[in-house]
């Protein structure tokens, strides 16, 4: 629970909050000083009697060859047991303490400090780890004596384990303890503290993702967008099935900026990384949680986890969510953004030697709830929490899913196989519009029922190098089938009468073969200078069905079977970076990346489905510099960025015949900055927080013979977003416990949801403020702690529409819950 443990992740900061972030940059230009590094991994071989601990702790100390830190009065009166045997200096470390209610923290390279509860829970801190604590060890421990550094956190969106300050790319990560300490259960939760990331939902089934202004509106099974979401490096091919619970975590990553080269298709604008934590090998662990709060809300989640034999080890979680709704329909008398949520995760860990590991993953989750409150504005009771839709709204979710992941490890580098299997079925009815059709003084009310059935199988072959000194590279495959089914059924009701005008079918269906070949190598110029290339090509084989069946007029049923088109793309980049010491780095680069191509699967003329757009493509200009100073306790990450998007895809809509099509429509220029900054002010204090910065235009997006949308701001791209967190941590009881708190506050500029610009489709800004206080042992295995998320009551608008009325969807309202969480760790 300790944020401040990644070093690029967690902020917020509201408009007020520029000032600290200039200054903090301007820190982070001029101090920079050596961080902590982790202990060697070699291994001791110990022959300590038992001894006072304080003569055991020098004694260590000789033998590592490091100082070891320990006052006289934390180890008055404790004997240390005797260490006799091969060790290393996380597990003498362990043996020495144990029992003793002390703990230990690397204060550096060279130092490790020893004193009462207020560092890190024994064995959390692991020298031996290059990633941040996992989910099942969720209690991470607060600072400890003296100025605690900021711990270092692992990139791994290069496909190789990485310092934030070798990766020349703009990159969030969020460890299992932010995660935890900000109440972040969803990919939206991740957005509102990330600079430059928007998540909001049009409806269960199409959530929106933007990164950098980039996104979509495009439901139809033919479609792709230019944000990729990954769970343990596999691909989910659909947003309807990206919108996952996040729990049983090691981190999550967001890559801002085209990555082509490492991910392929569809990361236009950046990507999502999730990474579930893998079983525990060295010792059984098992935790539980239950909470309570607004709207009779309730969360039981649980983790067993450890060895199965020497070789093998397994994991189990689970997590059930459930809440009443806080909408509702008037005329349904159905409740509305209600949830019902259930997720199991699975894997089995096979180690059968120093070289050769497997993880076998398995996942399944099932959620419900009673649809969106559409909230028509001006009409009726004025209760934007309450709808008059007349639908009995229902949304229901299965998602399975899998991996394989092989690793053999080899003197010249690792061989890594990922063998992936993402299926899920979703199915929402919903009203298009806010008012029932009885309401309404013209035109119709459209409900759809919406049914989604993506399916893909990949798998991916990849040599990571080893370090030769001056190069490393990375190169590998990729194969991925997708078969994947959407239908929706359609029907307008003519308003005040109810009549059925409109009564029409769109089954869909679309089977891709993608392949890909990549390669990406680093070579290091001079002591501080290196240069990074790569690229990657990718060919994508797309076949379309669409059976249009119009109830009310048969004749203009049809069948479109065997639609094919082929679509291939280069993406390279290039970067150079100057080092010009362990905790600098300043960095340009310049990526390319795409999103597929596809057909239009929801139209309702054969001219329509039988002409293909083509993938659009993005190319990215960046700069950027990663400070850390102060001992290791701030940072300071800076990207400026240009963007050019070149044959954007786009649905232009008819608003005389209400329908669309599909068009690579626009030309778009997108510039920003984003800025991440931390600093530990004391023991048991931090603070993070960021800022994202966009200017975006529609250089070219004619309409017929007119400009069209030229000119006008790319959709889901707010000018400003600010971010901050503060984490406060303080030891009671004489070190028994720990009091801690947790506050979050983030805001959001107004900004259009479309290429229109319409002011009737603007989502106002908004902040959003969270807490989270609470009190913990010293040793891990208990903590009680209230919470609250968006305290100021904010009316956060989610979506707006002017389809026939105006109306909106709120997000959440102001909550509040309890939680208590146990852990049992050993045996």
């Amino acid at each position: 629970m300790q944020p401040l443990k990644r070093e690029i992740g967690k902020k917020s900061i509201g408009m007020y909050g520029l000032k600290f972030v200039a200054m903090a940059v301007s820190i982070g230009f001029t101090l920079v000083s050596p961080e902590p590094a982790a202990a060697a991994e070699r291994s001791y071989e110990i022959r300590m009697e038992s001894q006072p601990l304080e003569r055991a702790a020098n004694e260590l100390a000789d033998l590592i060859a490091k100082q070891v830190v320990l006052y006289s009065e934390d180890a008055e009166g404790i004997q240390a047991p005797a260490l006799m045997g091969t060790f290393t200096e996380r597990a003498a470390l362990e043996k020495l303490l144990e029992g003793t209610g002390l703990i230990y923290r690397y204060v550096n390279d060279r130092t490790i400090s020893i004193g009462a509860a207020g560092m890190v829970e024994p064995g959390r801190q692991d020298p031996e780890a290059k990633a941040s604590s996992t989910s099942s060890e969720a209690m991470d421990a607060p600072p400890g004596a003296g100025t605690a550094p900021i711990e270092e956190v692992v990139v791994t969106v290069q496909k190789r384990d990485q310092d934030p300050l070798d990766v020349p790319a703009s990159v969030s990560v969020f460890d299992s303890a932010a995660l935890d300490a900000y109440n972040i259960d969803s990919i939206r939760d991740i957005s509102r503290l990330t600079p430059n990331f928007l998540g909001s939902s049009f409806t269960n089934t199409q959530p929106i993702f933007a990164i950098r202004g980039g996104s979509n509106t495009l439901s139809a099974i033919g479609t792709s967008e230019p944000v990729g979401v990954y769970i343990d490096e596999v691909y989910i091919p659909r947003f309807s099935s990206a919108d996952f619970e996040l729990f049983d975590l090691k981190q999550v990553e967001v890559l801002r900026g085209p990555q082509g080269t490492f991910f392929g298709r569809n990361v236009a604008s950046g990507a999502v990384v999730v990474t579930t934590e893998k079983p525990s090998l060295e010792e059984a662990k098992a935790n539980a949680q239950v909470g309570l709060g607004s709207h009779d809300a309730y969360i039981l989640r649980g983790l067993v986890s450890g060895p199965l034999g020497a070789t093998s080890a397994g994991k189990v979680s689970v997590s059930r969510s459930n809440r009443d709704g806080y909408g509702e329909d008037l005329l349904a008398g159905t409740e509305q953004d209600n949830l019902d949520s259930t997720s199991v995760r699975a894997s089995l860990l096979l180690q059968p030697s120093d070289r050769f590991e497997a993880i076998l993953s398995l996942d399944r989750s099932q959620d419900e709830n009673g649809g969106r409150t559409l909230s028509a504005i001006g009409f009726g009771d004025s209760d934007e929490r309450t709808s008059h839709l007349g639908v009995d709204q229902d949304f229901d979710r299965d998602i399975y899913g899998g991996s394989l992941r092989i690793t053999y490890d080899m003197d010249s580098g690792s061989l890594i196989s990922i063998t992936g299997v993402r299926k899920s079925r979703s199915e929402e009815l919903f009203s298009f519009n806010g008012l029932h059709y009885s309401l309404l003084p013209f035109a119709f009310q459209q409900v759809d029922r919406d049914t989604e059935e993506p399916s893909t199988v990949s798998q991916e072959l990849r040599f990571v190098s080893a370090d030769f000194g001056r190069a490393d590279f990375i190169a590998g495959l990729f194969v991925l089938h997708e078969d994947s089914n959407r239908v929706v059924e359609r029907r307008r009701f003519l308003a005040r009468v109810g009549a059925v005008i409109v009564n029409q079918v769109f089954d869909q269906n679309i089977q891709t073969e993608a392949y890909a070949a990549y390669v990406d190598g680093t070579y290091r110029l001079a002591e501080q200078w290196s240069i990074s290339a790569g690229g990657r090509y990718s060919v994508e084989d797309r076949e379309a069905d669409l059976r249009f069946i119009d109830n009310n007029n048969a004749a203009r049923s049809f069948n479109a079977a065997g639609l094919q088109e082929s679509f291939d793309a280069f993406t390279p980049r290039l970067s150079l970076t100057w080092k010009p010491d362990e905790n600098a780095s300043i960095y340009a680069s310049v990526s390319r990346g795409f999103t597929a191509g596809g057909f239009n699967t929801e139209a309702d003329s054969l001219v329509e489905i039988t002409t293909p757009f083509k993938e659009e493509t993005i190319l990215s200009h960046e700069i950027g510099g990663r400070f850390r100073f102060a001992d290791g306790r701030g940072y300071a990450y800076l990207t400026l960025f240009n963007q050019d998007y070149r044959d954007k895809q786009e649905f232009v809509f008819n608003r005389e015949t209400f329908l669309g099509t599909i068009l690579n429509a626009a030309d778009a220029t997108i510039q920003g900055v984003e800025l991440e900054v931390g600093w530990r002010f004391r023991e048991y204090f931090g603070i993070e927080a960021n800022y994202g910065y966009l200017e975006t235009q529609y250089d070219s997006f004619p309409i017929g013979s007119t400009p069209g949308n030229t000119g006008n701001e790319l959709g889901s791209s707010p000018r400003n977003q600010f971010a901050l967190t503060l984490d406060w941590r303080v030891p009671v009881a004489g070190g028994r416990c720990m009091l801690f708190a947790n506050v979050s506050h983030s805001s959001v500029d107004d900004y259009f949801t479309g290429a229109t610009n319409d002011p009737d489709l603007v989502v106002p800004s908004y902040e959003i403020l969270g807490a989270r206080a609470g009190l913990e042992s010293a040793s891990g295995r208990w903590r009680v702690e209230l919470w609250g998320s968006n305290l100021l009551d904010e009316d956060v608008v989610l979506i707006p529409s002017d389809f026939i009325v105006k109306a909106k969807h709120l997000g959440a309202p102001q909550l509040f819950g309890a939680k208590v969480t146990l852990w049992i760790a050993g045996g």
